[in-house]
């Protein structure tokens, strides 16, 4: 279920000239059965939607079957927390109200910002990496190299707002069509550098 809550946050417009406050967009999600030993357990997760925090991929060794070192940078931004405050709030709003007491009690939580930094996680939805018009160009071929295209979520200026699956594939369909398109990149399509764009696309 998505919620758009009543509070909102200071957003600069893309002009930077005027303000305006954008509400916050948060989503709930619900676990029934959060620990195999506690059957009686159930948790109410709140997430953030629009996270403005950046954070950092890079390389650990030259060696390239070394995973790289992954920063996700929560709460860098301290924007974000306001908005993670925000879906704290809409989760005790729902895990108090008469109909979920009737389920059963709420255990005890830490709602200050040492308890949010400390319990914060991911919503494996990882984006932007290889941004478009940072590392990739519009069509999605990579900067300052030739027959390099990277079709997958790493190409999203902005952490889409809810899965990424869908645009993913809309990104990879619109990559396939550009190369279907070009006669030059047609004859590529069978060149080794464009094994791992074949494989996700085949895969989708």
């Amino acid at each position: 279920f998505f919620f758009q809550a009543e509070d909102g946050i200071r957003d600069d417009l893309v002009t930077g000239v005027q303000t305006c406050a954008l509400p916050i967009y948060l989503q709930l999600l619900a676990m029934e059965r959060a620990d195999p030993q506690m059957p009686d357990l159930a948790v109410l997760l709140g997430a953030y939607m629009h996270p403005r925090s950046r954070g950092t991929v890079r390389l650990a060794s030259n060696d390239p079957a070394v995973a790289p070192v992954v920063d996700f940078g929560m709460l860098s931004d301290e924007r974000d927390l306001a908005g993670v405050r925000a879906a704290v709030r809409l989760v005790e709003r729902v895990a108090h109200s008469p109909a979920m007491a009737a389920l059963g009690e709420v255990l005890p939580y830490d709602a200050s910002t040492a308890g949010i930094r400390a319990s914060l996680g991911d919503y494996v939805h990882a984006s932007g990496g290889c941004a478009l018009g940072t590392v990739v160009d519009p069509d999605c071929s990579v900067r300052r190299y030739e027959r390099l295209w990277v079709c997958d979520a790493s190409v999203f200026p902005r952490v889409p707002r809810a899965n990424t699956h869908l645009p993913v594939m809309a990104v990879a369909e619109r990559v396939a069509a550009l190369l279907s398109r070009s006669e030059e990149h047609t004859s590529e399509l069978q060149s080794p550098d464009h094994l791992v764009c074949r494989l996700l696309l085949e895969k989708k």
